[in-house]
């Protein structure tokens, strides 16, 4: 069963094996993270058949579920920083940026060119897009190349990378 801490900006460091959750509050905007998603979770399945499809190599999945009750806040999940026990830094990042490069496998100059796996990683990219609204509630799905197995401490960019957030 996944852990949970609530955010605040001194947060102190943890060691928790994953899967965790964490949450963050930013402005009116609150999140919930959950860390090291299980890739047979159905929620995974899209990105994981088109990743396959690309011949790519695995990735760690984080979803944070959004509630932006912020007045005037876009919400755009820039950047989860997620630090380790061992002190590691590893960056997760919108699953639309990991699906762009995933798609360049089958462009034209793309050592598999296919228009129709193509135009698929295009509409993926064009659905995962994050741009929550005042008012918007929605799961949406970070990528990390690293895999995580405990973490000690979480950094949430919600609206670009300036603004950070202890989770």
């Amino acid at each position: 069963m996944p852990r949970t801490t609530t955010g605040i900006e001194a947060a102190p460091a943890r060691d928790l094996p994953t899967p965790a959750t964490f949450k963050f509050e930013y402005q009116g905007v609150e999140g919930r993270l959950e860390i090291a998603v299980d890739t047979k979770d159905p929620r995974l399945q899209t990105y994981g058949d088109y990743r396959r499809l690309a011949g790519a190599t695995p990735v760690t999945y984080l979803a944070a579920t959004i509630n932006n009750a912020s007045q005037n806040i876009a919400v755009n999940m820039y950047s989860v920083q997620v630090i380790t026990p061992s002190r590691e830094q590893l960056q997760f990042k919108p699953v639309s940026g990991q699906l762009e490069e995933w798609l360049k496998t089958f462009s034209s100059s793309g050592p598999h060119p296919n228009s129709t796996n193509y135009r698929q990683g295009v509409d993926l990219v064009n659905s995962n897009q994050i741009y929550l609204l005042p008012g918007a509630k929605r799961t949406v799905y970070l990528t990390s190349p690293s895999s995580v197995a405990r973490v000690s401490r979480v950094f949430v960019y919600p609206s670009g990378g300036f603004d950070r957030n202890a989770a």
